[in-house]
């Protein structure tokens, strides 16, 4: 609790930030956001509380180079320098809590920022992990048996208690994160069938998800919207030509809602095993000047804008902030 509070603390974190190596390592940090909830939620283990990123906002504009991504990826284009201590701030997958929590705190902090969108969340309402989560959660059923997640037999998925649930979100999760995208469509529909006693295109999950409204509003009021692909797939498992749609079709949907380009893209998941050099040209070649990772690190200005680092926001961003760019 002290530790929170101490990096909660902007004075604190501005005079480590001074203390720190004193000359300029020249490059820039790109913060990621997925969820700004009240209060935390096991269901969204990534969640940053919306205490803890006010004060990372009061850091950012009071110690920080704070940029547009667009700025940053211009200037790199054209080689020209970047100020001390560079951040940009992104917000992933389109949560309505960026609506709601996030851009009021940015607009009283005036800090640019991107959103990276997955269509399919404006459009459905929900991801397919959350659709995991939520049938998981609501259920009154203790355990489920699916049969159309394995060839030997059904599998059966224990839900007495929380840390059932929430260990069953962990491992179907990543077991379905792995699966072609009809496969886990299946899984979750039986999923949902069963534990809900409802189809998933019936399901409603209120007010989980920005609707179109929202999103061209924080896109006429000065955030950056980029794409996220359409239904949040590990593209390194696609095949090419589904790839590509997922790529294309993620851009062409967003220009044709918000009127204005989209040019900066974000690979679902982002580890080095989610995206491969072919992913690289395929987001290239459909006109996207950058494309975000969550590989951690500082970003060179001479590094590939197809492949840039970004760290989770969180108390540890303190800490990566001193080291990386004092």
């Amino acid at each position: 609790m002290l530790t929170q509070k101490l990096y909660n603390n902007t004075s604190v974190v501005g005079s480590l930030l001074r203390l720190s190596l004193p000359w300029h390592r020249p490059g820039f940090l790109l913060v990621t956001y997925h969820r700004v909830l009240e209060r935390p939620d096991p269901y969204y283990p990534d969640a940053v509380r919306l205490s803890t990123v006010e004060a990372q906002l009061r850091l950012f504009k009071r110690f920080c180079a704070v940029l547009p991504l667009e700025e940053i990826i211009t200037r790199m284009e054209q080689g020209q320098p970047l100020p001390r201590r560079c951040v940009a701030l992104t917000f992933d997958d389109g949560y309505r809590d960026v609506y709601t929590h996030a851009w009021p705190l940015l607009k009283r902090y005036q800090l640019p920022a991107t959103l990276f969108v997955a269509v399919e969340a404006i459009e459905r309402g929900f991801l397919w992990p959350d659709l995991l989560r939520h049938a998981i959660r609501q259920t009154p059923a203790t355990r489920v048996a699916l049969d159309s997640l394995t060839d030997y037999g059904p599998y059966t998925v224990e839900l007495r208690n929380e840390a059932d649930r929430l260990q069953a979100v962990r491992h179907l999760g990543s077991r379905l994160k792995q699966l072609p995208h009809s496969q886990k469509e299946s899984v979750l529909r039986e999923l949902v069938v069963k534990l809900l006693q409802v189809t998933p295109e019936a399901l409603k999950i209120q007010d989980l998800m920005l609707s179109w409204e929202d999103l061209t509003a924080l896109s006429s009021d000065g955030i950056d919207v980029g794409a996220h692909t359409v239904t949040h797939p590990v593209l390194a498992k696609l095949s090419e030509h589904d790839a590509e749609e997922e790529i294309h079709q993620s851009r062409q949907v967003l220009e044709q809602r918000l009127g204005k380009p989209v040019t900066h893209f974000c690979y679902p998941y982002g580890k080095a095993s989610d995206f491969s050099p072919r992913i690289k040209q395929l987001v290239a070649a459909a006109g996207f000047r950058s494309a975000c990772t969550t590989l951690p690190g500082l970003n060179r200005p001479s590094d590939n804008r197809f492949s840039l680092r970004r760290i989770n926001a969180g108390l540890r961003v303190w800490k990566v902030l001193i080291k990386a760019l004092g």
